[in-house]
């Protein structure tokens, strides 16, 4: 729920959060996350398991968010699905979207203490892993 709402990390030590949650016990900020870290190699894995077996695309997508402008890489394809229905076999094409990366494009000049519309290091980077 936190990653699916954007909620802070920080939430999980809220005492009214804690209230309505599942938990048996206290979960706090670092078990959080370290768990989320951890479900990074997992998810990796998952979607290198599928785009092995499928063909795609590899798409970008940019966007701005109170000055800060980001880009996001995300791999698009079909997977095939086997239903089993009265007793009858069929395959289906499911459509899947799997984001493989984000990170904004423009940096604060340390110096100049303001906002360049130029791609920072990291961000060079990032682009051309891909």
């Amino acid at each position: 729920m936190i990653v699916m709402k954007s909620l802070p990390t920080t939430i999980v030590e809220d005492q009214e959060f804690r209230n309505l949650s599942r938990f048996n016990v206290a979960i706090t900020r670092r078990t959080i996350v370290s768990v989320i870290f951890a479900l990074v190699e997992l998810v990796e894995r998952r979607v290198a398991s599928e785009l092995k077996r499928t063909k795609g695309a590899v798409n970008y997508d940019g966007w701005s968010d109170t000055g800060t402008h980001c880009v996001a890489v995300y791999a698009s394809y079909n997977m095939e699905r086997t239903e089993i229905v009265n007793n009858s076999t069929f395959f289906r094409s499911v459509p899947r979207c799997a984001l493989l990366a984000v990170s904004p494009m423009s940096h604060v000049d340390e110096k100049k203490q303001n906002l360049e519309q130029k791609p920072c290091p990291s961000m060079l980077k990032f682009t051309v892993s891909f």
